[in-house]
């Protein structure tokens, strides 16, 4: 912002009027480059944050302290270095005398330990005095106190008069983004009161609170799954990306990664936009580096070149600090992209660590890795081992996988039968690849007895379901039909043209003829999943 700033003005020198919460006044003073120095008016002082710790006071003498006025440019500058302990006699005693500002900082003092002992009930009592005055932010601190939700408040708490302190601080807040909305409809939600919760949480989000907007997205975009199982909300992916989108331009980091993934998977309104998605996911990442599912959605932006152009590297390094940050998927893709560039131990080694975080498609990527000898030197057995992990979580992949090894008997007896129940479990379940085979087990009476209609009826429906596999063995039989018919014609020269499709026919059903068959659809199989192995 000051780099803009200086950029827009064409100077170093310019003043702000900043008005806002007092953690947010404290973190501006924080985040101040060195070049910057900031000039506290009466009353301005560093913003109070709940979630410090104690700070080790610098001493000062009581003399000097006699001498120092509330709120003067060197009372400011005391605060600013942590003075606790020459501040505390002037901030009581204004406080002692009626300041309201002075009543709420040494509220504070007690709250967090500056210069005394930690005392929950003697903050609460000088919150009160400046809340009785109009102190919206104490108002809160009052309520957060009384909800229990404040470290050290459990034996305070009182849930009557934190619901009557949250609603006369959120009417006295005269700006309403300054109210922390979180903190009241979460106490509500610990109260059972989920509806009158949710109700805050919209007029939170309305109102401009961020994190309101965030959790409100959240609401609509899982739905019952979301803490509010009495209240019976249903998923709406409209209304999650529009929260979404508006906390994201407010700069939430985690509603930035939301957004990106609406725009790549077109959720909800949000069209279909790899450009967009792009840079929603890099925008997260710079602002909040520890996002997994951020890192992950890069690189798979970055390997698929969805936004950007394709990068092997890049990928590699946000699968990586997602897998770090303990995302089972990515630790699947880091191994995807290991595999890939050929080098299998440290490709099995992140594909082992998917599996063991429960990640089915690890088990499937280790089976096919071995099936193959994809990076791996082969071994059925343990192709078998993974494939059995998986089908065990409920991989329809995984039988259809199982089924192969029997139809080709490696690892295992070679099992037409078994093949073919395995086929069926996995096309009931939306394989169209296993849909195919069990197509050609009937074509050439594999396991089943033969049914030529019903076997092209299911390669065609296969096919038309975008299964390759299903092409491909529709094109091996036919090419393996024209070689039956070719030797029944070069055997009937001369013949009549019904006599040689009749002969074409009776060798097709022989067991030389069935041979062909089963020959030209095990080619198409091994290349079609091959393919799969492969990563297309």
């Amino acid at each position: 912002i000051f780099d803009e700033l200086k950029e827009a003005l064409g100077t170093e020198e310019y003043e702000i009027q900043f008005s806002g919460t007092r953690t947010a006044m404290k973190m501006l003073m924080e985040e101040c480059p060195e070049t910057v120095t900031i000039n506290f008016k009466k009353n301005d002082k560093p913003a109070k944050n709940a979630n410090e710790v104690s700070v080790k006071s610098v001493h000062s003498s009581d003399n000097t302290a006699n001498s120092i006025e509330y709120g003067s440019e060197q009372f400011l500058e005391m605060w600013r270095n942590e003075e606790y302990d020459t501040l505390l006699p002037i901030v009581r005693s204004a406080a002692e005398s009626g300041n309201m500002e002075a009543q709420g900082d040494l509220g504070l003092m007690y709250q967090l330990g500056w210069s005394v002992d930690i005392d929950m009930s003697a903050a609460l009592k000088w919150y009160l005095k400046a809340s009785e005055q109009g102190d919206s932010s104490c108002m809160e601190s009052v309520a957060q106190i009384y909800s229990g939700k404040t470290k050290g408040s459990e034996k305070l708490k009182n849930s009557k008069k934190a619901e009557e302190w949250f609603r006369k601080a959120e009417k006295a807040t005269v700006d309403k983004g300054d109210f922390e909305y979180e903190a009241y409809y979460s106490f509500l939600l610990d109260e059972g009161r989920n509806k009158e919760a949710f109700e805050v949480m919209k007029r939170g989000a309305r109102n401009g609170d961020v994190l309101a907007m965030v959790d409100l997205a959240y609401a609509y975009f899982l739905g019952d799954d979301y803490y509010y199982e009495d209240l019976g909300i249903s998923e709406d992916l409209v209304k999650a990306g529009e929260w979404f989108e508006k906390a994201a331009d407010a700069g939430h980091a985690g509603a930035m990664m939301r957004m990106g993934q609406f725009c790549l998977f077109a959720y909800g309104n949000v069209p279909e936009d790899n450009d967009r998605a792009f840079q929603y996911l890099q925008n997260a990442v710079e602002n909040d580096d520890e996002l997994p599912y951020a890192h992950l959605l890069l690189g798979k932006c970055y390997y698929n070149g969805w936004g950007t152009s394709e990068n092997l590297r890049k990928a590699k390094e946000h699968f990586k600090a997602a897998a770090e940050g303990d995302s089972a998927e990515a630790m699947y893709w880091l191994g995807i992209v290991y595999r890939n560039e050929g080098d299998g131990s440290e490709a099995t080694k992140w594909l082992q660590k998917a599996a063991d975080n429960d990640f089915c498609n690890g088990f499937l990527a280790l089976g096919y890795m071995y099936l193959y000898g994809n990076a791996v030197k082969q071994n059925y057995q343990r192709a078998y081992d993974f494939f059995k992990k998986a089908m065990g979580q409920g991989s329809a992949e995984a039988q259809y996988a199982i089924g192969n090894m029997y139809y080709e008997g490696q690892h295992v007896r070679q099992n037409y039968d078994e093949a073919v129940r395995r086929f069926r479990k996995a096309a009931d379940k939306g394989i169209t690849d296993a849909k195919a085979m069990l197509g050609l087990c009937y074509l050439c009476g594999t396991g089943v007895s033969q049914n030529d209609e019903y076997g092209s009826d299911l390669l065609e429906e296969a096919a038309e379901e975008g299964s390759e596999l299903a092409a491909e063995l529709i094109d091996g039989y036919n090419e393996a039909y024209d070689e039956a018919y070719n030797n029944a014609s070069n055997r009937q020269p001369g013949g009549k043209f019904d006599k040689i499709i009749n002969t074409a026919n009776d060798f097709i059903k022989s067991d030389k003829g069935q041979a062909v068959l089963k020959k030209a659809g095990k080619g198409a199989l091994m290349g079609a999943t091959g393919g799969l192995a492969g990563g297309t």
